[in-house]
């Protein structure tokens, strides 16, 4: 290839936090030989300050909210109108999209890049009419569609009526701290879980945490608290649950190694894809060797069947969670917990780690030019 490629993601949350592939991408195409100027545009989420120290390989840009609340319509308006500017002046050579509340973007480019990727990881068919509309009209102009479920991307286009031009599958397995991620061959001395990610009633079952037959299992919980019926006040009362609120990737990385298991679910009713897709923090914990707490999503299943990595609940109810806690005391400093460690490594070793899954991805957006 002749000259360098520029690039310019744009993502619609604050980088550092969650959603860990999204600086891990734009890291890892910064890094190619091929491509020059690597510039990312993100939110500036008042409680997600950038983390410091972070390895700079690329530029960053955060958009002021202006005083508009975050993650509101309004809110989002105003990102997606900025960070068209950014493009039109710039002019990218490829332009990569991380998340479908921003695809509007597209409609305010005065030219299209050589190359457009859309990094799919919502699901499109629960989006906002104004983010519908943009996709029902542009997703077919797209040169790549990236996806963490190819189930969900079916249902998806399906809803749409339409299918891209191209689609690659990536499991979200980016450690939370990428590149800054050192192994830890030392386990947990106690018993303990945690819980990585929303705090809500109805979509992550936070009431679960204070069931009963719980009283003497600790839990450090991390992320947002997003219920006002009282859900803050309920988790204070209880010393065995801890909420550290939003931290940097670092601090959760470290958290998700020293804990026994580390929970994840969302609740299936949520949508389509919160049934079938395994979250961030699924991939997280196995790359730690902390063996997932997990609700029987298939893709939790289906990895936790190939591999042995995990604790798979025997559905999404309160007592199938009290019981898989015990069951998971139970077994923790045994020979079933140590398996459980052994298939964490062996999912790694197998292709359910971050070099395999960014050098095919990249070769994908390689092969769009």
């Amino acid at each position: 290839m002749g000259q360098s490629v520029s690039i310019l993601g744009i993502c619609d949350v604050s980088v550092g936090y969650g959603s860990p592939e999204i600086p891990a991408i734009i890291h890892d195409l910064a890094n190619c030989d091929w491509t020059g100027d690597v510039h990312l545009v993100e939110p500036d989420e008042p409680d997600r300050p950038p983390p410091p120290g972070r390895p700079q390989t690329y530029r960053r840009s955060r958009i002021d909210a202006c005083g508009l609340p975050p993650q509101s319509l309004s809110w989002t308006r105003h990102f997606i109108f900025k960070s068209a500017q950014i493009a039109n002046r710039d002019k990218p050579d490829v332009l990569v999209l991380f998340g479908g509340a921003i695809f509007p973007v597209l409609s305010l480019l005065k030219e299209k890049p050589a190359s457009v990727i859309y990094h799919a990881y919502e699901q499109i068919a629960d989006l906002p009419a104004e983010a519908l509309a943009a996709h029902k009209a542009l997703l077919g102009e797209v040169d790549l569609v990236t996806t963490p479920s190819i189930r969900r991307l079916i249902h998806d286009a399906t809803y749409l009526n339409l299918w891209p031009r191209a689609v690659h599958t990536i499991y979200n397995v980016a450690d939370v701290a990428y590149p800054d991620c050192p192994k830890t061959e030392e386990r947990p001395s106690d018993f303990g879980l945690v819980w990585c990610g929303t705090l809500d009633r109805k979509r992550t079952f936070a009431d679960f945490f204070l069931a009963s037959g719980l009283e003497d299992i600790p839990i450090d919980m991390y992320g947002r608290i997003v219920d006002t019926g009282g859900l803050e006040d309920a988790i204070a009362a209880l010393p065995r649950l801890t909420h550290h609120g939003v931290v940097p990737a670092d601090a959760l990385s470290a958290a998700l190694a020293r804990a026994a298991y580390s929970i994840v679910w969302w609740n299936p009713a949520n949508s389509y894809g919160h049934l079938h897709l395994a979250s961030n923090r699924f991939f997280s914990a196995i790359q730690k060797g902390t063996p997932p707490l997990c609700a029987p999503h298939p893709q939790c299943l289906e990895i936790a069947e190939r591999y042995g990595c995990a604790l798979v609940m025997e559905d999404w109810t309160e007592e199938a969670f009290v019981a898989a806690v015990h069951k998971a005391r139970d077994m923790f400093g045994t020979d079933a917990y140590d398996a459980l460690v052994r298939g964490c490594r062996d999912a790694c070793e197998d292709g359910i780690n971050w070099a395999a899954q960014s050098r095919d991805m990249i070769s994908a957006i390689r092969a769009t030019l």
